[in-house]
């Protein structure tokens, strides 16, 4: 036992080599994937537009006289400094290769000679290539840049990094790290930053660690019995294979509601993390019907380990599971879900692919397994916390064309109290607008909780009062004036009088005239006599909703039957 125990860690310490087999400059190191980055790599290879899921890509909009020399100078030394960002995969992806060196080019595109609508459409045309520009994991590098110059003080860069060894919490280290090196060099000083952690460190950690065995029973635990995914209504049929393509759409919550919010949780010793997710599952529950979900939560490794420094993918997806009782009150429901959601993130140190592996899932192909809706809540990377010497930088994520799950909600901190959700969304199964009045139902219920929390579940609002009165009121408020001594049928034969031209039906493709929609539902009417109906009789009408079913009603009116 000691034996196996003392062979891995002396794998996992690397081994050292003198050359590069990919002939990309010497290796210092290799080292097994590890279980996180392997689920990655599986992935990309049962479908190409995976990989393209896994780009992720930042915009520092940069206002200031740019060295742009010096920029580049200091994204240097930000690979040199993160060993993350030097590596490669083997081809059968279980090996980590890690480079002494990596140069990549950071070109700038100049269109300060273009109009402000040009240079608008050009920067989206870039950003949208390079989230649509796959990587070469085998040969690198795995991080891109470049500089786009709109005028002498205003100018974007954008940064590409795969997945793969880059997450969230990896993005403010690199924007933090990107600017004391930048800063320091334009003051020709050397840069006061902490130690940084190498990626053999973490893996050596993760890899002995027995931690991770207990979190995988305590999920297992978890799943031991029927296990329910999480259906949404959707706005058109589920492909046969699911694919990959999204868009999203942004929704800034209103701050006073953030606000009430927070402090709703406070009073039940929640985090904002713990209140918002909670209210979030009780938006699922109203709007699909469940009583079980689950949702994925990100859980970063890097506060985890104690491991701050740390560039890399570190990130476990875990499945928060709940039980939702709509008799309950918020409140109530609240205090029930604090303890159990403590208790997940102290057992984060799961992958999500052992926990696939071990599962007994059905799979669906139609489906990603377990986990289609994941919540994620960010800070935002601002400025003043990342000074750029002489310059104002915002950084702003780039949209996916792709992404992996069917709904994907970051919650993005940008100030005290002002929360934005950045939603991806499956656009196959989802249109942009459905989208939109589901973000603004899942406000409208966190407004609902807020006012009153003591309030049950299920009598929780799912829309504000504008909309549910538009409903209500407004759209049924079809009251017309009509002669009240003839029949429907009858006031319909005067528009045929009048107008048999005009089109009266249109459905899809089709339409009719009211002429030819009289026509046939007197060919239909005296097909019905024909049978013996009479007036007074019931006549049953079974038809998907086509102009057909015009046909079919006016004709049993015609007939002086009632139809049902």
């Amino acid at each position: 036992m000691m034996k196996n125990a003392s062979a891995q860690n002396e794998k996992l310490s690397g081994v050292p080599v003198a050359y590069d087999p990919f002939s990309h400059g010497e290796l210092i190191y290799t080292l097994p994937s590890t279980e996180a980055q392997r689920e990655i790599w599986l992935a990309m290879q049962m479908d190409p537009e995976v990989t393209l899921a896994y780009n992720e890509a930042a915009i520092l909009r940069i206002k200031g006289q740019l060295q742009i020399d010096i920029l580049r100078e200091a994204i240097q030394d930000l690979i040199k400094r993160h060993e993350a960002l030097r590596i490669t995969f083997t081809p059968d992806g279980e090996t980590i290769c890690v480079s002494a060196s990596r140069m990549i080019a950071v070109p700038l595109v100049d269109i300060s000679h273009e109009n402000e609508e040009e240079q608008h459409l050009r920067s989206q045309g870039i950003q949208k290539h390079e989230v649509n520009q796959p990587f070469d994991i085998e040969h690198g590098p795995l991080i891109r840049a470049q500089v786009i110059k709109f005028g002498e003080e205003e100018y974007q860069l954008l940064i590409t990094i795969h997945h793969l060894v880059c997450d969230g919490w990896s993005w403010s280290v690199i924007i933090d790290d990107l600017g004391a090196l930048y800063s320091a060099k334009t003051k020709g000083l050397v840069p006061q930053l902490p130690e940084p952690v190498t990626i053999r460190d973490y893996v050596t950690l993760i890899e002995n660690s027995e931690q991770a065995l207990a979190a995988e029973e305590y999920w297992l635990a978890q799943y031991s019995d029927r296990i329910l995914s999480l259906d949404m209504p959707t706005d058109r049929p589920r492909p046969s294979v699911r694919s990959y393509n999204s868009a999203r759409l942004d929704w800034e919550f209103d701050p006073q509601l953030i606000a009430d919010l927070k402090q709703l949780g406070a009073k039940a010793k929640c985090s904002f993390l713990t209140t918002l997710l909670v209210g979030f599952e009780v938006f699922l529950h109203r709007l699909s019907g469940q009583d079980e979900l689950i949702v994925g939560i990100l859980a970063a490794r890097q506060a985890a380990t104690g491991q701050f420094e740390l560039v890399g993918h570190c990130v476990n997806l875990l499945p928060i599971r709940s039980h939702i009782d709509g008799d309950l009150s918020f409140n109530a429901y609240l205090k029930t879900r604090r303890p159990k959601i403590l208790d997940d993130f102290e057992h984060q140190q799961v992958t999500f692919g052992s926990l696939m592996k071990k599962l007994d899932l059905r799979r669906d192909p139609s489906r990603i397994p377990l986990v289609p809706v994941v919540l994620n809540i960010d800070q935002s990377i601002k400025a003043e916390e990342n000074q750029f010497e002489g310059l104002e930088v915002e950084v702003d994520e780039v949209p996916r064309d792709h992404d992996n799950f069917e709904l994907f909600l970051n919650a993005l901190e940008k100030a005290e109290n002002v929360v934005v959700l950045q939603c991806q969304y499956n656009t196959d199964l989802h249109d942009g607008e459905t989208i939109r009045s589901r973000l603004r139902a899942f406000e409208a219920l966190l407004g609902g909780i807020v006012e009153d929390p003591d309030r049950k579940i299920s009598a929780l609002p799912i829309m504000s009062e504008g909309k549910r009165n538009k409903l209500l009121v407004e759209w049924n408020a079809t009251e017309a004036n009509f002669p009240r001594e003839k029949c429907i049928h009858e006031l319909f034969e005067e528009q045929v009088a009048s107008r048999p031209d005009k089109i009266a039906v249109i459905y899809e493709d089709q339409q009719l005239t009211y002429g030819e929609l009289n026509q046939r539902a007197n060919q239909l009417a005296n097909h019905l006599i024909s049978l013996d109906v009479a007036p007074g009789d019931l006549v049953g009408v079974f038809l998907e909703r086509s102009p057909e079913i015009v046909v079919a009603l006016l004709a049993v009116l015609k007939a002086g039957a009632v139809y049902l």
